[in-house]
């Protein structure tokens, strides 16, 4: 396993880079976390339990973690949220009918997620273990 994102209880937290995701968070005491959808906006709001407000823009953080304990990616002006951490990490979009995206560590390129894509960036035997343990790549490439 790639990640190791555990919590007592829903908190907010702001990760500047993917592995502060295993670590402690930049900021602490933070109420709530207000983003923007898609493209439209370049900054995010921390609301902090004292009523302060402090500003981030999304090309400063890797991401955030959100009060339903959601891991949300930001990667060329698009939000992605983290599904599965094994062996890769997957993402997909909020949409309707999402798309889905993986990279290899945190910290790569997010790339669509495709069959090609997967056995060029991870190699062969590592996108076969990847197949075989994961049922959700099995189902998205099936």
């Amino acid at each position: 396993m790639i990640c190791c994102v555990t919590a007592a209880s829903p908190q907010n937290r702001i990760f500047i880079k993917g592995s502060d995701l295993c670590g402690a968070s930049i900021l602490h005491d933070i109420k709530k976390i207000k983003m923007p959808w898609g493209r439209l906006g370049g900054s995010i709001v921390i609301i902090n339990k004292n009523g302060t407000k402090s500003y981030f823009k999304k090309k400063t953080i890797w991401g955030f973690e959100n009060d339903k304990k959601e891991i949300l990616r930001f990667n060329e002006g698009n939000i992605y949220k983290v599904v599965d951490t094994n062996i890769v990490i997957i993402y997909k979009t909020y949409s309707k009918s999402p798309v889905y995206y993986f990279s290899s560590n945190l910290d790569s390129d997010v790339m669509l997620l495709t069959r090609k894509k997967m056995i060029k960036t991870l190699e062969v035997d590592t996108f076969a273990h990847l197949y075989k343990k994961s049922f959700l790549v099995r189902q998205l490439l099936n």
